[in-house]
């Protein structure tokens, strides 16, 4: 199982990292899990792979995006980071 306690700051190799973004463990792979809901991969191995992954709130995030998607809320790449960033937040991904 994953410590609570561990942080994970995510960069780009191409960005300044003054003011990092620190995430924990689910916040590191909620790209990874809207990357593979995008890819159509069933419902069943998305939440194997989360299982796996020790991925607390993939439901919560499969769920949000078949609610996005029918709202037409990720059109865009703008409305997408913005979905993003909602989620980080709702879900307290974000360490302060």
């Amino acid at each position: 199982m994953i410590p609570s306690g561990r942080v994970f700051i995510a960069y780009g190799l191409e960005e300044e990292i003054e003011d990092p973004i620190v995430l924990n463990w689910d916040g590191v792979f909620l790209e990874e899990v809207v990357f593979w809901y995008e890819l159509e991969f069933d419902e069943d191995s998305i939440m194997h792979l989360a299982e796996l992954l020790h991925l607390k709130y993939a439901e919560e995030i499969i769920e949000s995006l078949d609610e996005a998607g029918d709202n037409d809320e990720l059109s865009t790449f703008k409305a997408q980071d913005v979905w993003m960033a909602n989620m980080i937040n709702k879900l307290n991904m974000r360490v302060q």
